[in-house]
């Protein structure tokens, strides 16, 4: 009962902090930020998120629209998110519209509470859209090399690189070139470098601190591969206590059910806050359109296979050269260490290994919003491979939780690594510094022998992939907005058929795919729209697409 009046006054106070932020931000209106966001438009372009890994400009597009939008009311200001929209537009071109106060339709963020708003606000009245991404990724590298630094004096020099990869794989550098996408790794950032420096402190509530890491995340985010923000501080605690006391397994799993959980009520209940606080001011109507989105976005009501859903986040998880590399280390180290004493070993990572299926629960759940979103929502198999790495590296010969002292070797595979991380390419040389340091042990030749033969294997395919890439694109003449658009009209059109089977060989045009869709993302719409023509769909479920590009 005392936990329950402790959370509630919690939930209470956060609910409070929240509004006050919001409000606050509703009368921030400088002229310079209607400035600093028309002079960003002019270097903008709608297709910028299209180089991989893919990000999301087009939902940032969304936030400025938001800030650009004014609002005579200050409770709708704060608590409805207003932008203008048409659904034939570009992104920039609904920003604009709205400056220039000559829109006809409008849509609304209020089942969020948007508290991203206010920081972007303060950055908008110096700044443009552009100089913002710098800083945001100039921050993430700030707080990843604090990180990892707190990591290496706590925790141990192994520990450190596989946490290093983790936030790699997302990939870290593309993280910062995206403000929605920033909402979700500075946070989680934050929270990594919070936990480890109380690894060791008794005194230290963490039910309470992934309760606050929840709401926080409600406050800031939108629904995206939030759950890193759970997961990776997550890691962190169990890995270090498991190195401290491997007997006590059943301490460790009750520890992770029970931060989940109470990260899982923070996110929840302080969500849910924002709707009933909408209700309250908007009437019914408000919490009838946050449900009918959610229902949208569960799988539970979903016209797609869960066997869909895995099928597109893998595919494209592993399309980037570094995850699949990893992801073939990860697969080799797991044969390699849990080939004999496999039940005391399973004993020892079980908790790693529920973790590592978190990813597949939330697939499951939020299916339509995965396969709509996979270009993000594959950030979510990061958790589970940086999960089975630490449950790998748990059960390694040499485990020692003390710091130790770097040599000179490993100083410069550290200023190599950071020297490709900034340039954007370091897939082969990650793939030699995670071998190089995680396994530096001599005796283990087999080992040794084995990962000298992968990374050369590894090699081989990185070049005739690369021979063949430059081949192909040399022949191939299309930009890559349109092969975006390919992809896009392909990928819909399957979708739409398998709910309409009567319309195989037939033509269909692109507004009937949309129209009879349930959720099509924004961004997509644009590019569907802008294909003047249709589609015809075999028994094969080929599509033959006859469109002015």
């Amino acid at each position: 009962m005392k936990k329950f009046i402790y959370y509630s006054k919690l939930t209470l106070m956060l609910g409070i902090i929240f509004l006050i932020i919001m409000f606050l931000s509703s009368f921030i209106n400088f002229k310079q930020i209607d400035e600093n966001i028309s002079a960003s438009l002019e270097d903008y372009s709608a297709y910028s998120n299209l180089s991989r890994p893919k990000i999301d400009s087009y939902t940032d597009m969304i936030m400025l629209n938001m800030i650009a939008f004014h609002d005579e009311n200050i409770i709708e200001k704060a608590l409805l998110g207003k932008y203008s929209y048409a659904s034939n537009n570009l992104p920039e071109v609904n920003v604009k519209n709205t400056l220039n106060n000559t829109y006809s339709k409008v849509e609304n963020y209020g089942r969020h509470w948007n508290g991203w708003m206010l920081f972007v606000k303060i950055f908008l009245i110096f700044f443009k859209y552009q100089t913002i991404l710098k800083i945001l990724f100039v921050i993430e590298i700030i707080l990843l090399i604090i990180l990892l630094y707190f990591s290496l004096k706590k925790i141990d020099k192994r520990f450190t690189i596989i946490l290093l990869l983790a936030f790699l794989l997302l990939p870290i550098y593309r993280m910062g070139t995206c403000i929605q996408f920033a909402c979700i790794t500075i946070p989680t950032l934050i929270f990594c470098i919070i936990i480890v420096n109380n690894l060791d402190n008794s005194k230290f509530d963490y039910s309470k601190f992934f309760f606050i890491n929840g709401a926080i995340i409600t406050f800031l985010n939108f629904l995206n591969f939030t759950l890193i923000s759970l997961v990776y501080p997550l890691i962190i605690l169990i890995y270090y206590d498991i190195v401290k006391d491997r007997e006590k397994y059943k301490n460790h799993i009750k520890k992770l059910i029970i931060s989940c959980i109470y990260w899982f009520l923070g996110y929840s209940i302080l969500w849910i806050l924002k709707w009933l606080i909408g209700t309250l001011f908007f009437g019914f109507t408000f919490i009838e359109e946050a449900f009918l989105n959610v229902e949208n976005r569960l799988g539970f009501i979903s016209s797609f296979y869960l066997s869909d859903v895995l099928y597109m986040n893998i595919q494209e998880f592993i399309s980037y050269k570094i995850n699949f590399f990893t992801v073939l280390l990860t697969i080799l180290f797991l044969i390699i260490f849990y080939i004999k004493n496999f039940k005391n070993k399973l004993k020892i990572t079980l908790p790693f290994l529920l973790i590592a299926i978190i990813p597949f629960v939330w697939y499951m759940v939020l299916k339509n919003h995965s396969i709509i979103h996979y270009w993000m929502t594959y950030r979510l198999l990061c958790i589970t491979n940086f999960s089975i790495l630490t449950g790998i590296l748990t059960i390694s010969k040499d485990i020692n939780y003390k710091l130790e002292k770097f040599s000179k070797d490993d100083y410069l595979i550290l200023f190599i690594f950071f020297t490709f991380v900034l340039f954007h390419s370091f897939p082969l040389v990650l793939l030699v510094i995670n071998v190089i340091i995680l396994f530096k042990d001599k005796k283990m030749k087999f080992v040794n022998i084995l990962n000298t033969c992968v990374i050369i294997f590894s090699i081989m395919l990185f070049s005739i992939k690369t021979l063949s890439q430059v081949s192909q694109n040399s022949k191939n003449k299309k930009n890559i907005y349109q092969i975006e658009m390919d992809e896009k009209i392909n990928f819909y059109s399957k979708i739409y058929i398998k709910k309409h089977p009567n319309d195989i060989n037939k033509k269909i045009t692109m507004k009937k795919i949309i129209d009879n869709m349930d959720d099509v993302y924004d961004s997509d719409t644009v590019f569907l729209l802008q294909c003047h023509g249709y589609v015809i769909i075999n028994e094969k479920l080929e599509v033959n697409t006859f469109c002015n590009k």
